[in-house]
């Protein structure tokens, strides 16, 4: 009877509203599309997530909890902790060295560092900003592999006049111009300079690089087959001069992934998934002859096995080599 009746009430909606009260309307809670840089992430899975209003209870496969910090993080070298100021780096970092003016050249597979859309290398300042007058202009992605969806950097080395940056990886132009796998850009602006070194193999990478201590060789290692029309096999030392190739040819039979120059600069130990290299059985681990054209090994012979050698550093006295991978003996 009621609701017939108030079909013609004058005032049903208030009565209504006081019969029936709503209950208080809250306006729909906006997301952003990008995860919270301040929120703590976790390793591996995430299988339960109970979240209440002060905190987030979670559980699963875990290992570690932590800050959202990014691929690419400064470190205080006596300590270990973090620096304050850095920019996040979205993607994955493969190498980091300094710029000579306690900044960084980084390079690796990212395309965003800081408020900068940059591809693959990035130079960072001594303030723990992002360097916005450089950018190399690496495309995400080309037709120059067809087995590769995009492109990335390996490896990275400054000339000692900080005026030359050497970048490789796998990619087939820069900034418009054909360079396969290796290129040398100006150090302050990104500016792809006339230093060419042709890797004509669409299976080919460069994956080391390193300057000698006069900076007119630029030793390259990687997985390659030929440099400039000349037979190479995944190691190589080009003149920078003039981007000529020197006779030097030690012939690996697998990847170079890691290289250190001796104080003299007469002996380059490399590391990688060889077994032989420099005319002589060794495995993963090689010490070379810069001064012969056939880059013999020494007779230094470490025999690291099995696994693969990804990393070594040799002290500034030349007495201690260390190697980085997986292996066991």
């Amino acid at each position: 009877i009621f609701i017939l009746s108030s079909a013609t009430f004058p005032f049903k909606d208030l009565l209504f509203s006081r019969l029936f009260p709503k209950p208080p309307s809250k306006a729909a809670t906006q997301f952003s599309n990008t995860p919270s840089r301040d929120a703590y992430v976790v390793e591996f899975w995430t299988k339960s997530i109970l979240a209440t209003n002060n905190s987030v209870y979670v559980g699963g496969q875990l290992h570690h909890t932590g800050p959202n910090t990014g691929s690419g993080v400064p470190l205080e070298a006596s300590s270990g902790t973090r620096l304050a100021t850095y920019p996040y780096v979205q993607g994955s970092v493969q190498i980091a060295i300094p710029d000579g003016n306690n900044g960084w050249y980084i390079g690796g597979y990212f395309n965003k560092v800081g408020d900068k859309d940059i591809n693959f290398v990035a130079h960072i300042l001594s303030d723990g900003t992002v360097d916005n007058s450089f950018d190399a202009k690496i495309p995400f992605d080309d037709e120059f592999n067809p087995y590769s969806d995009t492109n990335y950097v390996n490896a990275l080395a400054l000339s000692a006049d900080k005026k030359t940056l050497y970048i490789g990886g796998q990619f087939g132009n820069v900034n418009g111009q054909v360079r396969e796998n290796l290129v040398a850009v100006e150090a302050t602006s990104g500016a792809v300079l006339n230093f060419t070194a042709d890797f004509n193999n669409v299976l080919s990478e460069v994956k080391s690089l390193l300057l000698s201590s006069e900076g007119s060789t630029l030793y390259v290692g990687g997985y390659f087959s030929q440099v400039n029309g000349q037979v190479r096999n995944n190691i190589a030392a080009i003149n920078t001069s003039d981007s000529t190739l020197t006779d030097w040819n030690p012939n690996s039979d697998s990847d170079i992934l890691s290289m250190a120059l001796s104080s003299t600069g007469s002996t380059l130990y490399v590391g990688g998934y060889f077994r032989n290299i420099g005319g002589q059985a060794r495995n993963l681990v090689a010490a070379l002859d810069t001064t012969t054209a056939s880059g013999s090994a020494t007779p230094f012979n470490p025999n690291v096995e099995p696994g693969d050698v990804y990393t070594i550093a040799l002290t500034k006295n030349d007495e201690i080599l260390y190697i980085g991978g997986s292996f066991s003996s």
